[in-house]
Formats: structure tokens, C-alpha cells, sequence
């Protein structure tokens, strides 16, 4: 499988979300990889695993960068369904942790947008 053509975002990089930050740069290029985190000091976690991850505080540079194809979201469950449904409507391919959320409405509103 080439990878040299993903570009993946992880949103959210807590306890999970940096496990994702860690499989990604095991399987991409760390110039592949942009993390998403309100947190301005899990930055220095994130370049522990190497400095070329980019990191922004805001999900609207994920959301803006036609590059990013792919978008792991690891945010605290309640936020789960208001970023995965900005990623899918910005056309991005969506991973969300579990719960995908916490309303069966919500989640089926996911699927269709998925779909689409």
C-alpha cells in the first residue's frame, strides 16, 4: 500500500490520542502527521516522538488544509459527534474513538454523512 499519499490529523492528544500520534509515525513520515490539541503543553510530547509532527491548537486548521485526507478523533466523548461531523463535512476521511457519541441520533447522522 503506498502511504505516501495519506496526510492524517489527530485531533485530541490525551492518554489515546497520542497512542495514534505514536502508531502514525511508526507507518507515515512524521511530515505526514498534524496533531490538534487545546493543550499548548502536550506539544513537547508530541515532538518528543519527533519534531517534525506540525501541531496546531485549532480544529480549523485541520479543517482548512485540503492536504489532510484523514482525521483520528480522540477528544472527550461529548465533543466526539460536533468534530467528526466538521471533519466529514470538510470531506475528510473519519476515525472516531469510542463512543462514536453519546446519541444513537447523532451517530446515525455520522453514518449518512459518511456516506455521502
Amino acid at each position: 500500500m503506498d502511504f505516501s499519499k495519506i496526510k492524517v490529523a489527530i485531533i485530541g492528544a490525551g492518554r489515546w490520542g497520542m497512542n495514534h500520534v505514536r502508531t502514525a509515525a511508526q507507518i507515515l513520515n512524521p511530515s505526514q502527521i498534524i496533531v490538534c490539541d487545546s493543550d499548548s503543553k502536550t506539544e513537547e510530547k508530541v515532538k518528543t516522538i519527533s519534531p517534525e509532527i506540525k501541531y496546531v491548537n485549532s480544529c480549523d486548521n485541520i479543517i482548512k488544509d485540503d492536504q489532510i485526507n484523514a482525521v483520528i478523533v480522540a477528544t472527550p466523548a461529548e465533543t466526539h459527534y460536533q468534530v467528526a461531523k466538521m471533519c466529514l463535512e470538510a470531506g475528510k476521511n473519519v476515525l472516531v474513538e469510542k463512543p462514536i457519541t453519546l446519541a444513537l441520533s447523532e451517530a446515525e447522522e455520522l453514518l449518512n454523512l459518511s456516506l455521502n
